[in-house]
């Protein structure tokens, strides 16, 4: 859930920011866009390094069980929602991680 706390720091910054003779007026307010778009980032990989592990068990396995399947495709589904990535880079990702094999 590392995007979540991220996402909570970024927000208490903005709802508690220091007194305003403490900070500076925009680098405080840079630094917290770059804070929250880091963490979209840290976000997106966790969902790429779950695909990752669920390819290598089902290669150990011989291919996608029915909920492996699932989150596959709402992984895929969660990139272009939440991440701006097309349908042709999900669905070309699915097709690399072999999920149209089974």
């Amino acid at each position: 859930m590392p995007f979540v706390l991220c996402l909570r720091r970024w927000l208490l910054s903005w709802l508690l920011p220091p007194p305003p003779e403490q900070r500076p007026p925009i680098r405080q307010e840079l630094h917290a866009w770059a804070a929250f778009e880091q963490c979209d980032l840290l976000a997106e990989l966790d969902l790429l390094q779950l695909g990752e592990s669920l390819r290598t068990a089902a290669l150990e396995r011989g291919g996608y069980d029915n909920e492996s399947f699932d989150v596959m495709v709402t992984i895929a589904d969660l990139l272009v929602a939440e991440h701006g990535w097309s349908f042709q880079q999900s669905d070309g990702w699915l097709e690399r991680m072999g999920l149209w094999d089974d």
